[in-house]
């Protein structure tokens, strides 16, 4: 449609000139060893030039050239090649603008492809070359035809409204994250090193946070290395219940040795741990050092999270260390027979994942009792039983079995009856 007239002789005609053409008007590289490369050069520097040859791209090292002979350079040749197309020539600009896109003459190709649907509109390779699409029978630019399709653009995206609506605001909330967090730090720096006057106010502004989208920037300040930061950080957190820090604030209760800023971290996890915390808190259970395992077991008792219960249940009796003679801190020795056992407890979707575990270890003699048991020396951690008791509101004291057994019973209904944290 709209195409011009050429016959097969002109064809010939011009192909064989342009070929004589590129051939006599090339670029070669003349090399010290006598040879030489013809071809198009793509690219030079100081260290080698880049020439492509019929076989394919060649890199020349510099040092090697002692003479560069310099054909037309693409655009003159693409000048050249349009000047000789007849008026209407569909195809003529067809395989012009296949040669431009091959020379990476982007403009080019693309003056020459709507150069063809200017007089053919239906052309379907050049509708396809702009980038072009079907819609309805309808051949449109992509904007328009995503446009069509009912979809939005977000950020170099295209997108269903709804999700389009969704990325826009958290884009926004990741500035308003950022612009925070730039703030928080600026404050930081006033109260770890500006002077008494700029120091107060600065805690007084840093304290004053109350803004849900500073959460992921107060967060970030319980990881600080100074103490004074994170109990200022650990305060905002308990007074606001900022979420999303979980790991961090076990990480404190746990292990701080500031007891002002371990007991914040407390505090701000019985308002806002979430399935992190309980996990983390778990797994602190049965940690190597006694005094971690205690912590956990006290906060455990504070949140107050009936899917605990069973993982507390095994955390009672605690093996002593090899060598210990005497009962740990708040834990009362006894050599007893521990049975091995599996333990098979009703758990609630979300925290099944925690595998309790019960810790054993062998005396110093290492004697079999037979029947699945070995005789260990163990302690109970009354601090897990206080937790039990505080949750269930049962006391068992620290008898593991009649615990296990009670689980065993009212498990599922303490389960049923509580709403667990997320």
């Amino acid at each position: 449609m709209g195409a011009g007239r050429v016959t097969l002789s002109t064809l010939v005609v011009l192909s064989l000139s342009l070929v004589s053409t590129n051939l006599a008007q090339a670029d070669v590289l003349k090399l010290r060893d006598g040879r030489q490369w013809e071809g198009t050069i793509l690219s030079e520097s100081s260290q080698e030039v880049v020439i492509r040859t019929i076989g394919g791209p060649v890199t020349v090292p510099r040092n090697d050239i002692v003479a560069i002979s310099r054909g037309p350079t693409r655009q003159q040749q693409y000048e050249e090649r349009r000047r000789a197309l007849a008026e209407g020539d569909v195809a003529g600009h067809l395989a012009l603008a296949r040669w431009c896109r091959e020379q990476n003459l982007v403009a080019e190709a693309r003056t020459e492809y709507e150069a063809v649907l200017t007089l053919d509109p239906e052309n379907a390779e050049a509708h396809q070359a702009l980038g072009h699409q079907q819609v309805d029978g309808r051949w449109l630019p992509f904007a328009e035809a995503m446009a069509a399709r009912g979809l939005v653009e977000h950020d170099g995206r295209w997108l269903e409204p709804a999700e389009a609506e969704r990325a826009e605001k958290e884009q926004s909330l990741r500035e308003e994250e950022r612009q925070w967090r730039q703030r928080l730090q600026g404050l930081v720096r006033i109260i770890l090193s500006g002077t008494a006057g700029r120091q107060g106010r600065a805690r007084a502004e840093l304290l004053a946070v109350a803004d849900p989208d500073a959460a992921k920037a107060v967060v970030d300040l319980l990881r600080h290395s100074s103490p004074q930061i994170q109990f200022l950080a650990l305060t905002l957190v308990e007074e606001r219940g900022f979420l999303g820090g979980d790991k961090a604030l076990v990480t404190i209760a746990l292990g701080s040795e500031v007891p002002e800023v371990a007991r914040l971290a407390r505090l701000a996890l019985v308002r806002t741990a979430q399935g992190e915390a309980l996990k983390l808190l778990v797994g602190a259970l049965s940690d190597p050092r006694g005094e971690v395992r205690h912590r956990a077991a006290v906060v455990l008792g504070e949140i107050g999270d009936p899917r605990v219960v069973p993982y507390l249940i095994e955390a009672i009796r605690e093996p002593l260390p090899t060598g210990e003679v005497t009962p740990p801190t708040l834990g009362v020795a006894a050599r007893e027979r521990v049975p091995q056992r599996a333990v098979e407890s009703t758990t609630a979707p979300g925290i099944g994942v925690m595998k309790p575990r019960v810790e054993q270890t062998t005396s110093t003699t290492g004697i079999s009792l037979g029947g699945g048991a070995v005789e260990v020396m163990t302690a109970t951690n009354y601090d897990a039983v206080d937790a039990l008791e505080a949750i269930t509101g049962v006391q068992l004291g620290g008898d593991q079995v009649a615990w296990r057994r009670w689980w065993d019973r009212e498990g599922a209904g303490l389960l049923s009856r509580a709403r667990p944290r997320q």
